[in-house]
């Protein structure tokens, strides 16, 4: 017997004959039509699918005459003739298929009373779609032209509808539920987004009104009302609603907590391990992505995630996404699994090419090794090869492209190949304005770190920073990496290190800074001959002002002594300052010989000698 999806593809439409006080039921696209007559004691010639993908037909209610009943192809209403009584189809925006917010939310407004919790689904899937596509499109409300009685009507339609899904969610099952909880999840991350928050948009600040709120509380008792909802009915959850529930909380960066202490995800995972072996591989990605995402630990499940993958004799039905997020998690999560990476390695070598893996899939992949300390030569040099290969790097983001070059200096991957290739591309481009300052310093430090020299392309990133108006959106460590990479290059521009100089010189304090960053910029300065002499005493001034020294570690000390020494900047109240501190210590036992060396070397080239530190 042909199903019901098959009929639909088929634009099948059979007369719809209706029956006063005949209940009826959906029927899904796992339940024929012959079934479905037989399973409700009706003649299957009763039953109807609406083209062109709809198989909902009706939740169980009587069917007096006069009923209009809103089906997911259309509008249908039962009208009595001598004949009998049938359907037929009126036009009407369908709850998946509308064009616009302000259109779908008409439509579900008017069959408010009769829709079902199903095409309640349906209809926040469609808006999620609508406000996550294109600027502009589906927004029914152009900006500037809304009335205030447009805006009111919109909102009392949107809220009304959202209560009605709220109270028929506490009905819903796992398919449904997750349906509407992803939805909810794209577009409160879509409204709350901080260029949404910017925006005008009319139909974006009332969704951001009802789903998130001035607070993010009512955004917090959504997710709180799903879960409450949810984890009663978990253990009936299979495994693509499972992980779906997880990547819908993750993407919302919910996970709410019960009265027990306990958190959703707990759960999620307590019934998820159990099926793991019925789990696909998008459906494994996504679970583990979404625990990292949220940032909740879990080692039980991702061990057992880790044996089911490595257990499961290949890894071809695992697509290069799925591949690179799952060893991401792992890396971002700390939870070690060096068998897994093994497998994903050996898996990705044996591919005869990586024409399907996309910059990001190669990036995250040999990113995720990187951070994971997970040495795989012959993967890094698979993946490089693989790039060195391709006509261009256009297709490569700053993200990319800095991840990329990163992960081979931290993996000490030396390929001057690779280097070289990225290097051309950076500076083959009319600008660089869409690296932001941490693209920019891990691209230089990586460089630096693997001792490959590029002239050209320290200039590039040089004259772009000189370029900008002010350097506000570098923090801290990003100055410091930036400045280490060209003293370690040998790279010297006075020009770009008087700009970094002058930068922090106008801050308002220095407490943004980390000691290491602090003594590093002053290791720089000095090791490249860069005489600032304002730069220096400003740190002075700033350590000397600080209540105690107990977040310098001898490193920060040590580089912080030598730097003045070196650059010759005379400054007795800062070395009085660290001597005391010194000598405040229990033991010197984190001193190695050669912190002690140049810190003497320092007070003695300084002439601040102190004979008690001596």
């Amino acid at each position: 017997m042909m199903s019901v999806a098959s009929l639909a593809r088929r634009r099948f439409c059979c007369r719809l004959r209706w029956q006063p006080n005949r209940c009826w039921s959906a029927l899904n696209d796992d339940v024929s039509l012959a079934a479905a007559a037989q399973q409700h004691n009706v003649p299957a010639r009763l039953l109807c699918v609406v083209p062109p993908s709809s198989w909902a037909i009706l939740r169980p209610q009587s069917l007096p005459t006069g009923t209009s009943i809103y089906l997911a192809g259309g509008r249908w209403s039962s009208t009595s003739s001598k004949h009998g009584r049938k359907g037929r189809q009126t036009k009407s925006p369908s709850l998946e298929n509308f064009h616009s917010v302000i259109e779908g939310s008409h439509a579900a407004f008017r069959q408010l009373g009769e829709i079902d919790r199903r095409s309640l689904a349906f209809f926040w899937t469609r808006i999620s779609q609508l406000v996550t596509g294109p600027r502009n499109r589906g927004n029914g409300l152009a900006r500037g032209a809304v009335t205030e009685r447009q805006w009111q009507q919109l909102m009392n339609e949107l809220v009304a509808i959202f209560g009605k899904t709220l109270d028929e969610m506490e009905k819903s099952d796992q398919r449904v539920l997750t349906q509407t909880t992803l939805a909810f999840a794209k577009i409160a991350r879509e409204v709350d987004s901080p260029r949404q928050r910017r925006s005008q948009e009319p139909t974006e600040k009332i969704l951001h009104t009802i789903l998130i709120g001035g607070d993010s509380q009512r955004k917090e008792k959504l997710f709180q009302a799903i879960a409450v909802r949810a984890i009663p009915i978990l253990p009936t959850f299979d495994a693509r609603h499972l992980s779906n529930l997880a990547y819908a909380n993750a993407i919302a960066g919910m996970n709410p907590r019960l009265a027990d202490g306990s958190t959703l995800f707990d759960h999620v995972a307590q019934n998820s391990i159990p099926l793991l072996k019925k789990f696909e591989p998008q459906e494994l990605s996504n679970m583990v992505w979404a625990y990292e995402k949220i940032g909740t630990r879990n080692p039980g499940l991702f061990n057992q995630v880790a044996k089911e993958i490595i257990l499961r004799d290949r890894l071809q039905s695992f697509d290069p996404q799925a591949l690179s997020n799952i060893v991401l998690a792992y890396s971002k999560s700390g939870v070690r699994s060096p068998s897994l990476y093994a497998t994903v390695a050996n898996h990705i070598v044996n591919i005869r090419d990586l024409g399907e893996f996309n910059p990001q899939d190669c990036s995250n992949t040999v990113w995720a090794f990187s951070k994971a300390g997970e040495s795989h030569p012959r993967l890094f040099e698979k993946v490089a090869d693989h790039i060195i290969g391709l006509e261009h790097l256009n297709t490569f983001n700053p993200q990319d492209t800095s991840n990329t070059v990163w992960a081979f200096a931290k993996a000490r991957v030396a390929n001057s190949r690779l280097f070289q290739k990225v290097a051309d591309h950076i500076v083959r481009l009319n600008h660089l304005n869409p690296f932001n300052p941490q693209g920019l310093s891990n691209i230089l430090w990586a460089f630096a770190k693997a001792g490959e020299p590029n002239p050209r392309l320290f200039q590039k990133v040089a004259d772009h920073i000189i370029g900008l108006n002010h350097l506000n959106p570098f923090k801290s460590q990003n100055l410091s990496n930036t400045v280490w990479a060209f003293a370690t290059a040998g790279e010297s521009d006075p020009s770009f290190f008087k700009a970094v100089a002058d930068h922090i010189i106008g801050l308002n304090n220095l407490d943004s800074f980390e000691p290491q960053a602090l003594s590093n910029i002053l290791w720089v300065f000095a090791k490249a001959g860069e005489s600032h002499p304002h730069l220096f005493r400003r740190v002075a001034d700033h350590i000397i002002g600080l209540k105690d020294l107990n977040t310098f570690e001898p490193q920060h000390l040590t580089n912080t002594v030598w730097a003045f020494a070196k650059a010759g900047e005379s400054h007795p109240p800062l070395f009085r300052r660290v001597a005391d501190h010194i000598l405040s210590l229990d033991n010197l036992q984190s001193f190695n010989e050669k912190n002690a060396s140049q810190i003497l070397w320092a007070y003695a080239s300084a002439d601040s000698v102190d004979l008690v530190l001596f």
